[in-house]
């Protein structure tokens, strides 16, 4: 199964065009918003960062998702 999934993605991260400086920057920023998005839709899952503290070791920021107009999720 570990092989299937890692050919699968490196299959899919190998379509990238970018080349260059940034190229493992821009496939990696890709596969995080593919692993984030719900085939079904192309709708993004959730927001990466929403309870991460801002230090390391920190508390949580406390912010949270919302679905627009400051109603929380």
């Amino acid at each position: 199964m570990l092989g299937t999934t890692l050919a699968f993605w490196r299959g899919w991260a190998s379509q990238c065009t970018v080349r260059g400086k940034y190229q493992d920057a821009v496939v990696r920023s890709l596969v995080t918003l593919k692993a984030l998005t719900y085939a079904p839709t192309g709708g993004i899952v959730a927001a990466v960062t929403t309870s991460l503290p801002e230090q390391l070791g920190g508390p949580a920021t406390g912010i949270t998702a919302s679905a627009g107009c400051g109603t929380p999720l």
